[in-house]
C-alpha cells in the first residue's frame, strides 16, 4: 500500500518553508482556517505557500460549543475566500463540553450548511479518546455521523 505524507498547521506553527516541505515529499497539507467566530492569523500566509509549494490543500475548522454555528461557518468561508483549496471542508470536533447533545445538533448545523454553501459534503477530524466518550450520547453516536467521511487523529 502507498501512503501520501502531509502536514497539519497552524498560529502555532507560524514560520513553514513550504519548499523544504515538499522537497521532504509531502503531498499534502491541511491548514487551520478558523476557530469559533475567527480566522487563523497565519492561514493566508500558510494556504498560499503550501500553494505556491504545489502541495494539495485542505482547511479546517475547529469547532467550540459557545458560539452559533452558522457564525462559525461564517469565519471559515471568510478565511477560504475564493479558494476552496482541494479538499472537502474539516470541522474539527475536539472541544470540551458540558453539554454534548447540543454539541451534536451545532455540529450538524455547521456540517448541513458548509456542504450546502460549499458543494461539497465535510469531514468530521476528532480524536479517538475525544469522540468515544465525548458524542456518545444516551448510548448512541449522532445517527448523522455515520453520513460523512470520519478522519481520525
Amino acid at each position: 500500500m502507498t501512503y501520501l505524507r502531509g502536514i497539519d498547521v497552524s498560529k502555532w506553527q507560524p514560520t513553514v518553508e513550504w519548499p523544504k516541505v515538499r522537497a521532504a515529499g509531502f503531498a499534502f497539507a491541511f491548514a487551520k482556517a478558523s476557530q469559533s467566530t475567527w480566522g487563523d492569523v497565519v492561514f493566508p500566509q500558510h494556504w498560499a505557500g503550501a500553494k505556491a509549494a504545489g502541495l494539495l490543500r485542505g482547511a479546517y475548522h475547529f469547532f467550540v460549543p459557545d458560539a452559533p454555528p452558522l457564525k462559525q461557518l461564517d469565519a471559515y468561508l471568510k478565511a477560504m475566500g475564493d479558494d476552496l483549496g482541494d479538499f472537502p471542508p474539516v470541522l474539527d470536533i475536539e472541544a470540551k463540553t458540558t453539554n454534548p447533545a447540543q454539541l451534536a445538533k451545532d455540529a450538524l448545523v455547521w456540517l448541513l450548511e458548509a456542504e450546502q454553501r460549499t458543494g461539497r459534503k465535510p469531514i468530521i477530524y476528532t480524536a479517538a479518546w475525544y469522540w468515544n466518550s465525548g458524542m456518545l450520547i444516551g448510548g448512541k453516536y449522532p445517527a448523522w455521523a455515520a453520513d460523512y467521511p470520519l478522519w481520525v487523529a
